[in-house]
């Protein structure tokens, strides 16, 4: 009976344990979170992600800002580069203090990732109840302003009209889809 050091008599020395190991590059890619409501259901990370950012999109839908707030923990534990947040769809028709939650959505992310880029989705328009579209434009005006005056960008998606809303007027088609992605492309090339 052959011992262990018999069957392969050959290999006397040792091997360096980096050839023994998959040789893994450092990835280089920017981690980009996208987080938000139900508007974002059908946005693909995959597209989105490319030789320069690694894209995670995390939809949740009905979630107002103040549920934002509590969904962006886990993903700011995992450090991301930078974070796109759409949220707003759902506050306009509930009682909920929008902007005083992008601010404990903006400090939050400060405060814990302060190298990171951080931009606000404008709300979409809706059609889905009578003169809600009035109360989008208006809400956008008053978040632009908010970021303006809290150094964060803002992401117009003002090309997004009725045309780019499916039958119950509230959520994305795909040109809709298509258009949003598009405008979140067009932001992080700008970066």
């Amino acid at each position: 009976k052959k011992s262990k050091k018999d069957i392969h008599p050959e290999k006397k020395e040792k091997r360096n344990s980096n050839d023994l190991c998959l040789n893994r590059k450092k990835d280089d890619k920017k981690l980009v979170c996208i987080i938000g409501d139900s508007i974002l259901n059908d946005i693909d990370q995959n597209g989105l992600s490319d030789d320069k950012f690694k894209v995670r999109v995390k939809n949740h839908p009905g979630a107002t800002t103040e549920d934002i707030c509590d969904h962006l923990k886990p993903e700011i534990r995992k450090k991301p580069d930078i974070v796109l947040v759409h949220s707003g769809t759902y506050d306009i028709t509930k009682n909920v203090k929008s902007l005083e939650n992008h601010k404990r959505i903006i400090d939050s992310i400060k405060s814990n990732i302060p190298q990171c880029k951080l931009a606000i989705s404008n709300v979409i328009t809706r059609k889905d109840i009578k003169g809600i579209d009035e109360k989008v434009e208006k809400f956008n005006i008053r978040l632009s302003k908010f970021s303006k005056k809290n150094k964060v960008d803002v992401i117009d998606n003002s090309n997004l009209d009725v045309s780019c809303l499916t039958n119950k007027k509230l959520h994305l088609n795909g040109k809709g889809c298509s258009y949003l992605a598009n405008n979140f492309l067009d932001y992080l090339d700008s970066l």
